[in-house]
């Protein structure tokens, strides 16, 4: 490298250093910045019309209806089309409960023992 230019590139990083050292110089604004703050608001509760209580999924028997299944226990947890109607589980308070629904009325129930 000829000598005039490593004499330009060390003039040109002296330069560089000297307005860096100028800016860290340069006073701080100290005065810690507010920010608007917002507030969550809570969520609406829904009516408690609107909240449905259901039964027991023990309580599921042959014979029943299955809309009276559907109305008393609520909606299944999982449920399967077959053939000759449907299956349906559901999760009791002693574990999942196996209703088997054909022609409109509950066929059998397995529960846990």
């Amino acid at each position: 490298m000829p000598a005039g230019a490593s004499k330009a590139a060390g003039s040109s990083i002296a330069g560089a250093l000297d307005s860096l050292g100028n800016v860290l110089k340069q006073p701080q604004d100290q005065t810690p910045k507010v920010e608007a703050v917002t507030r969550a608001q809570p969520a609406t509760k829904a009516p408690a019309s609107a909240s449905k209580s259901y039964q027991d999924a023990a309580g599921i028997e042959k014979g029943m209806t299955c809309e009276e299944v559907a109305r008393r226990f609520g909606p299944p947890t999982m449920a399967f089309a077959t053939e000759d109607g449907r299956t349906m589980s559901y999760a009791g308070k002693a574990g999942r409960i196996q209703v088997e629904c054909q022609g409109g009325k509950v066929a059998s129930v397995e529960k846990p023992h």
